[in-house]
């Protein structure tokens, strides 16, 4: 192709053009070579691919070379290693929430530079987004969409872009500008989110008049767990009017807004953890409680808690909980029922929000490593105060409920308040005698209920202090540390034990908080790989 492409395996196919690997024989480099076979196409080329050639981003693939060969349009691209976002979201994993916005990021950045340079690209859709081998997404197809010039309609009478993608004024056949690329990227946003396109319909006539009408629902709507910053962006992306539409640069900025994409880094972690924890919970649970046990069964029930936590939350806590309650029983069954009706009612408020059900689980193992401060810092990923608190006093419960149960202090109860309280439960067989026996154990600790109320101020306070405005964390989080160390000290048999207990769990947040790492190593800025901006 245009003497100097050899042409190797065919990569792709529409209905119009096929993409080649192929070589460039003067560079020896590997690209992609796109034919699009239509005849009366490339004299009206020109001027729309020379723009696209300007286009240096690392969010977009790169035009190299473009021609006429035996009446096929040729357009040489760099060669992207990896799947198109339609692979993904139609074969595969489908991204998760925080690689959604880092895609939808780095297609408003590209069409941000895009549009600072005069090309408008208007067909943004997954099928033009590829995802190289390390998950950056980039935006292919540059100088394609608008080759017929200002019209929406190609000499073949076919619609430029896909309808279901498609802003209102495109889809009505009026001229399409910037505003119409934001929200076709909002339309990619929108999916990725939610798992569905909103326009598409039951036949192409439907779709038509949707995409027509902007007949989007409020993100909120489908995905009401979303935080409300990103809802409204998307939903400001997809406003019906193209001016109404925030910029590229603007949206990006809206989606990116602080801390955002950290929330749902840490959310995700939160459920991995919270899957761990159920496994690991249930694991020490046989292992302390049911010493007779197999151990392969203990290992066993353990696999199978982490499995089941990841695949039906509420039906694994509520078995995490029975299994318990079983164990226990076996040693007293009063005790037993007593503390998985308490267990029961602490989790029953956030029955709506199943994830979080195994939070409370952490507490015990952070407990029992001196290191129960990190629980209520935990909470800062959640941004309703009251869900922060049932977290914390959640935790407490889990806490109190291992100690009674194992006759050890971890962090709640005093070592001898734990062993006389476990001592007390033991070989009772009556639930309310076993009820007041924890409960006379309780009252004989007059710390209890004011370290319980620090851990639950605490998570309260989390979210304000570990993750708000980046300017001034490090400060809050010292203060939060001081509230902690101050609370465990005075809270405690003497200050300087309670604030030993508490020191470092505050020396990891600060750290955290500090990010140090993010200093060793500063990564040149990516540049985009095309080399032939000359197409003679």
């Amino acid at each position: 192709m245009l003497g100097r492409y050899l042409l190797g395996p065919r990569i792709g196919h529409g209905a119009t053009a096929t993409v080649y690997r192929a070589r460039d024989e003067r560079s020896g480099r590997w690209v992609a070579v796109k034919e699009v076979a239509d005849p009366g196409l490339a004299p009206r080329a020109g001027s729309e691919i020379r723009a696209s050639t300007r286009l240096a981003h690392p969010g977009i693939v790169a035009v190299l070379d473009w021609g006429e060969d035996d009446g096929s349009l040729i357009i040489v691209s760099e060669l992207v290693h990896g799947e198109s976002l339609a692979s993904r979201l139609h074969g595969g994993e489908r991204p998760s929430d925080s690689e959604s916005l880092a895609i939808a990021q780095s297609l408003l950045s590209a069409l941000a530079h895009a549009h600072e340079n005069g090309v408008v690209h208007r067909d943004v859709k997954p099928g033009n987004v590829l995802l190289d081998a390390d998950g950056t997404a980039r935006l292919g197809d540059f100088g394609i969409a608008r080759l017929s010039g200002d019209v929406t309609v190609t000499a073949t009478g076919a619609v430029v872009g896909t309808m279901a993608y498609m802003a209102p004024e495109q889809a009505r056949g009026e001229r399409a500008g910037e505003p119409a690329d934001v929200y076709a990227t909002g339309i990619v946003t929108y999916e990725l989110l939610s798992g569905q396109n909103p326009l598409i319909g039951s036949s192409p006539a439907i779709t038509a008049r949707r995409a027509a009408a902007a007949a989007v629902p409020p993100l909120a709507d489908v995905r009401p767990d979303l935080p409300a910053d990103t809802c409204r962006a998307v939903d400001a992306m997809l406003a019906r009017e193209p001016d109404a539409r925030p910029e590229a640069a603007q949206a990006g900025a809206m989606l990116g807004a602080p801390g955002l994409l950290r929330r749902f880094r840490a959310e995700r972690a939160l459920r991995i953890t919270a899957n761990v924890a159920a496994a690991a919970a249930l694991g020490g649970l046989a292992a302390w409680l049911g010493a007779s046990l197999d151990p392969l069964v203990s290992l066993g029930a353990a696999a199978a808690a982490g499995a089941l936590a990841g695949w039906r939350p509420r039906l694994a806590a509520l078995a995490l909980g029975a299994f318990g309650v079983l164990l226990l029983a076996q040693e007293a069954l009063g005790a037993a029922i007593a503390l998985g009706i308490a267990g029961l009612l602490a989790l029953l408020p956030m029955f709506g929000r199943p994830r979080l059900l195994f939070a409370p689980a952490a507490a015990p193992a952070l407990a029992l490593v001196s290191l129960l401060p990190l629980f209520p810092a935990a909470a800062a990923v959640i941004r309703s105060w009251l869900v922060r608190a049932w977290m914390g006093a959640a935790g407490v419960v889990a806490v109190l409920i291992w100690e009674i149960a194992s006759g050890s202090g971890a962090g709640m109860l005093g070592g001898a308040s734990a062993s006389a309280a476990h001592a007390a439960v033991a070989d009772e067989r009556s639930p309310l005698a076993a009820l007041g026996s924890i409960t006379d154990a309780i009252a004989a600790d007059p710390e209890l209920l004011a370290r319980a109320a620090v851990i639950v101020a605490a998570a309260v306070a989390a979210r304000p202090a570990l993750a708000g405005p980046e300017a001034s964390r490090i400060m809050r989080t010292g203060a939060w540390c001081i509230g902690i160390l101050v609370g465990f000290a005075l809270t405690a048999n003497t200050p300087i034990d309670g604030a030993a207990a508490a020191l470092p769990a505050c020396v990891i947040v600060l750290v955290i908080a500090a990010r140090p790492w993010t200093h060793l190593r500063q990564r040149p800025a990516p540049q985009a790989s095309a080399t032939l901006r000359d197409p003679t």
